[in-house]
């Protein structure tokens, strides 16, 4: 099949372009020709993915005003094409589509109009379009006009509930909606119904569509239309996370072999200036952009959990505002041995971080804004998560005896929760035997994208067999 995957991004530290890299990979080496559209921001460098510049412009138009965008071409190298739609105004100066300010709305239209102009003027025909958040939802609605109905199943993947567009008139207006979409008031609400199956990455976020208040028009809106939310798991990349290959950490290791564990968490901790410490447990913290609340919760909870015998690695990827910044140096200043602030933007650091550590700490506050504790769990690190964003689906809480139990949850993001986890989490480590069994029935779970790229295919042969489906509902009265 010819497919093509619309997304906000397709950098690997964002949860959403990890999420289309994966499926990308997987579904060309299921002998798929897979193309891959996204914007081109300030920090993508074309020439380091060796991309070339094609001479066609792209012609988008808004309220009069022009905005030719160029398009770069490159391939990775597992053979997925990969088209990145540029205009230095528009995408130039922004780190990503939704980043908040005057021009998100500006930034989604051109990338809608420019997704419309590239798919007319290519010379094939896609089987299916895959699109993904609300920025992919309103690409999809500007196809409707190009793609054959009839030939082409189009596709619209949410990974978290939090994103959207609000829309008034002259939103509306701008984007240039149909009047079918007159009286939407977000961009999910005017654009979802027209992909012809929507899935999210768990049975929590399907709830929330019969459930959630906040949710509600769109809701109503895909039961007009006759669609339903599906649950199509999230994965990992095996390729790019298997602790019995990967060359970043010092040490290889397995769920029958955790002695290289051992040695990668020896060598972090020298790299870092921490004392080597077998009898303490080794916490690693990842937090992204988006984990805002979570990391509120940790920077509460942190003064506390570092009174218990244990050491703290936070990986920094991304700056953080001076405010947390200085709390988290305050700490380090006062606990050297027990607190370690990592700032590197290398991939292999977060590679090396897993691998080293006996648990991740989750800070987000939904499962599909995050793959941490997916990849924690394939490198024995046990993910700490809270069990209200949905994390649950993923990881079974260890009970007392530690005979079960695959990570931690804990109730709400929220100081005391997340404090009493983390010292469920000390106690546990103190059994060297049983939490190393737990260690590898952490590590022997599945969760690849490979069984979720069969079940999108399906959707996009027109099948509509799930092992886990749930219909979207009218919203409560």
């Amino acid at each position: 099949m010819e497919i093509l995957l619309v997304t906000p991004s397709v950098e690997e530290r964002d949860a959403t372009g990890a999420a289309v890299n994966a499926l990308a990979k997987i579904l060309k080496a299921r002998s798929h020709e897979v193309t891959v559209v996204s914007p081109l921001y300030e920090q993508i460098d074309p020439s380091a993915r060796s991309l070339a510049r094609r001479l066609t412009k792209l012609d988008v138009e808004l309220g009069g005003n022009a905005y030719p965008c160029t398009l770069y071409d490159g391939r990775t190298p597992r053979g997925v094409q990969q088209l990145f739609v540029a205009h230095d105004e528009v995408f130039g100066h922004a780190q990503r589509i939704d980043q908040e300010d005057a021009s998100k709305l500006l930034r989604a239209a051109v990338f809608a109009h420019a997704t419309a102009s590239l798919v007319k003027g290519l010379d094939r025909t896609f089987d299916a379009v895959h699109a993904f958040e609300w920025s992919g939802a309103l690409a999809l609605e500007r196809l409707r006009g190009v793609l054959p109905e009839a030939s082409t199943r189009t596709v619209l993947t949410m990974l978290s509930a939090t994103g959207d567009l609000p829309l008034d008139a002259a939103s509306r207006t701008q984007l240039g909606l149909g009047q079918d979409a007159a009286t939407a008031e977000s961009a999910l609400e005017a654009a979802a119904p027209v992909a012809r199956h929507v899935t999210v990455p768990s049975r929590r976020l399907a709830a929330l569509f019969q459930s959630s208040p906040r949710l509600a028009r769109v809701t109503q809106a895909l039961t007009n239309a006759g669609r339903e939310v599906r649950v199509v798991p999230a994965g990992i990349d095996p390729a790019l996370w298997n602790p019995a290959i990967d060359t970043a950490p010092t040490s290889r290791f397995d769920p029958m072999d955790l002695r290289g564990k051992a040695q990668c968490k020896a060598h972090l901790e020298r790299q870092l200036g921490l004392p080597h410490r077998n009898d303490a447990p080794l916490f690693a913290v990842w937090p992204s952009s988006a984990d805002d609340q979570g990391f509120e919760a940790l920077i509460a909870a942190l003064p506390d959990a570092l009174r218990n015998d244990v050491q703290f690695v936070v990986l920094l990827d991304h700056a953080p505002s001076a405010e947390r910044r200085a709390e988290l140096d305050a700490l380090v200043r006062s606990l050297p041995d027990r607190i370690h602030v990592w700032e590197s933007a290398e991939a292999d650091a977060a590679h090396e971080l897993v691998a080293a550590a006996d648990f991740l700490v989750v800070l987000a506050g939904e499962a599909g804004q995050s793959q941490a504790h997916l990849v924690a769990a394939r490198y024995g690190a046990l993910p700490i998560a809270c069990d209200a964003g949905g994390f649950g689906e993923h990881i079974v809480d260890l009970d007392a005896s530690l005979s079960t139990g695959t990570g931690l949850l804990f109730a709400t993001l929220g100081k005391e929760d997340l404090l009493g986890a983390l010292r469920r989490a000390a106690a546990a480590f103190q059994d060297p035997k049983a939490f190393e069994a737990r260690q590898s029935a952490a590590m022997r779970r599945d969760f690849t994208w490979d069984r979720s790229a069969r079940m999108f295919e399906s959707l996009y042969r027109g099948g509509e067999a799930f092992e886990v489906g749930v219909a979207a509902a009218a919203p409560p009265a």
